[in-house]
């Protein structure tokens, strides 16, 4: 989803010492290459991105001039020296800005033909020898053929675990067909059915699809409704929105979505080991054998056979696929000999055409991005929908580049991902939603990365040494959320790309009955606060982060054996897909329940103590009384109990009391 961009500044004055320090003298060099972030001893220049536009059309974006140094700057000229698609305006100059004082300057991009467009302003000033210069991008997009009826949904106001359907019309009121080719709705209280993609509409031909409200929470809900089309290309907003200010007593609701569980797995699966046993409805491809460093072994050298596989398997097990970009090849790294890398010499280091500053061709990454891309578009199996940016670059054996870079990478990702598959998600590189990973976010955020992700993905590990309590992830989600929100961010898709207990030996994790405890436990707060996806990491793994099912060593084709914690997998996913949560998860104590419904007036509790253990195989619990509407309680075994006294056994791994 395409947001108003926000006004940036443009910064002159001297560099501050600290930010030598921290960057380093190349983030002092002057500039005159119009690159992004240009930064000299005395002037630093912001980019200005103008999203999308129509040809015809002109959007402007004002930009304040801030003068951070302790002397007067007179500004003589500001003037477009590339792209005749854009325009600056402002005061009469000359203009002299005082110390620490602001003046304005207004960027109009008027495009007269499709496409990605560039172009730079030259800032002359009495700070530098040197001129600034400030770049331009813009996508033009050509005015769409489709009408829409209605142009905007209002659900009203309906009791959560309810459901409301509206019909939407698309016209093709042009001369010429047009290729219907994708439909999205953010967040996880509306939903899209009914449209078959792609579709080709002739002239004056019309089609129809069904936007559904069904809340899950209390609360104001709104989203866009993005469709995507081509010959022309165009994107049509349909804004939505609904209200939900409590419980109902049920009716149809399509519930909690298969996608929501979604999964990652070693390179194994696709080349010696069967498909995992449980369900699921999207994969993450990362540890995979898939990154930037499997794929491109040489400077214009691709070796997609892996990649084709899991693109396969996807498509013969009906999930989507979530492609994570990292690890640069050692040929493409601006330091291939690094041997602090993770993941190998050299991996972590930005590509060698990009500088601290997030100026310079940038060629090599955007070459491997557009290849892949193409390749994607080419499949003859299934397609790659989302994207995220990068792996965890918070620490500097996954990334040990700057935010600038990053940023920049994440800006031409988006761009040539965009320009094949407008109904593409781009997502924010990744990071643990812990305190190290929300300083990084903060960085990232603070300096515009926000405006390049349509949704957000964190990694929702809560393990510290010796200490793991899973329910530590509602505080960590709402610090994340307050982070969003300071940002202008909180609007956007909320997605765990990555998570389980992690490493055993950190928090000394090691009983199989506490891990399926902790993956029932994490999948419902996960939906209780509102994420909209998690992938489990990671079914096979052979480190025990999260091993979900263990190989036999003498026959790997055969079904190996899935352990507790996988069995646990499954039977959550039973519990939830398809249920309504109907309120958030909360606890009384150490007593913690999360309320489920399904139509035909079926109501269930799943409750469990985190005040209880297990060990050996022995698990202890503790008396709970229950409402007595509850016939009957499942637990993960699949087993279901006749509820006969006025409490029941509850322990670490929750059970599921159902009043039919």
């Amino acid at each position: 989803m395409d947001r108003p961009q926000r006004s940036s500044r443009i910064v002159l004055g001297l560099v501050l010492l600290a930010a030598s320090a921290m960057l380093g003298c190349q983030s002092l060099a002057s500039s005159n290459n119009g690159s992004p972030g240009v930064n000299n001893s005395a002037l630093m220049a912001s980019p200005v991105d103008f999203g999308k536009t129509v040809v015809g059309g002109t959007k402007t974006l004002s930009q304040t001039i801030h003068n951070g140094a302790s002397t007067p700057v007179t500004i003589s000229a500001a003037a477009v020296v590339e792209g005749t698609s854009f325009s600056v305006s402002g005061p009469q100059f000359p203009l002299t800005v005082p110390p620490g004082g602001d003046a304005g300057l207004s960027f109009s991009f008027t495009p007269r033909a499709s496409g990605i467009l560039t172009g730079k302003v030259s800032i002359t000033s009495t700070v530098s020898s040197q001129n600034t210069y400030v770049l331009l991008s813009g996508l033009a997009v050509s005015p769409s053929q489709l009408r829409v009826n209605p142009s905007s949904i209002s659900f009203g106001n309906l009791p959560i675990g309810q459901r409301v359907e509206q019909i939407v019309i698309l016209t093709n009121s042009g001369n010429s067909d047009v290729v219907v080719s994708g439909a999205t709705v953010t967040g996880n209280a509306f939903r899209l059915t009914g449209l078959s993609l792609p579709q080709v509409l002739g002239a004056n031909q019309s089609t129809t699809f069904t936007a559904v409200f069904s809340p899950v929470s209390e609360g104001s809900f709104g989203a866009l409704i993005n469709v995507a089309s081509k010959s022309p290309s165009s994107i049509l907003s349909v804004p939505i929105s609904g209200i939900s200010s409590g419980g109902g007593s049920g009716g149809t609701n399509t519930g909690i979505p298969a996608e929501f569980f979604a999964m990652q797995m070693n390179s194994g699966t696709v080349t010696r080991q069967p498909w995992p046993a449980s369900s699921f409805g999207g994969m993450r491809l990362w540890d995979s054998d898939t990154q930037w460093a499997n794929i491109n072994t040489s400077d214009g050298v691709y070796d997609w056979t892996i990649l084709d596989k899991w693109l396969a398997s996807s498509q013969a097990h009906n999930v989507d696929v979530l492609y994570t970009f990292g690890r640069i090849p050692a040929w493409a790294s601006s330091n291939p000999s690094d041997p602090n890398c993770g993941e190998g010499a050299g991996t972590c280091d930005p590509p060698k055409d990009l500088n601290p500053d997030g100026s310079g061709s940038n060629q090599l990454w955007k070459n491997f991005v557009a290849a892949l891309v193409a390749h994607n578009r080419a499949s003859n199996t299934a397609h790659i929908k989302y994207w995220e940016v990068w792996n965890e670059p918070y620490h500097t054996r996954g990334w040990n580049g700057t935010i600038p870079q990053m940023i920049r990478m994440a800006q031409d990702a988006r761009a040539i991902i965009k320009s094949a598959d407008p109904s593409a998600m781009v997502f924010t590189p990744s990071f643990v939603v812990t305190g190290e990973g929300r300083l990084w976010l903060e960085s990232y955020l603070g300096a515009g990365g926000g405006q390049y992700a349509d949704g957000i993905a964190f990694h929702g590990y809560v393990q510290r040494p010796g200490h793991l309590v899973v329910e530590d992830f509602n505080n960590y989600v709402s610090l994340l959320k307050t982070t969003l929100a300071n940002h202008g961010q909180q609007g956007k898709p909320l997605w765990d790309t990555e998570a389980s207990w992690g490493y055993t030996r950190i928090a000394g994790f090691n009983d199989l009955d506490m891990q399926a405890a902790f993956v029932a436990r994490f999948y419902l707060l996960h939906w209780s606060n509102g994420v909209d996806r998690f992938y489990w990491y990671q079914w096979n793994a052979k480190n025990t982060v999260g091993t979900l099912w263990k190989v036999d060593q003498y026959n790997p084709g055969g079904p190996g054996t899935v352990l507790k914690p996988g069995i646990a997998y499954g039977e959550i996913y039973n519990w939830m897909v398809g249920a309504t949560m109907t309120s958030p998860c909360t606890a009384s104590g150490s007593v913690w329940t999360c309320q489920l419904s399904r139509p035909h007036g079926y109501q269930a509790m799943a409750v469990w103590d985190a005040s209880q253990t297990c060990s050996n195989g022995v698990c202890s619990t503790t008396p709970y009384t229950y409402d007595r509407a509850y016939i009957k309680y499942r637990d993960f075994a699949g087993n279901a109990t006749a509820l006969s006294h006025p409490t029941v056994p509850v322990g670490a791994k929750p059970i599921l009391l159902e009043n039919q």
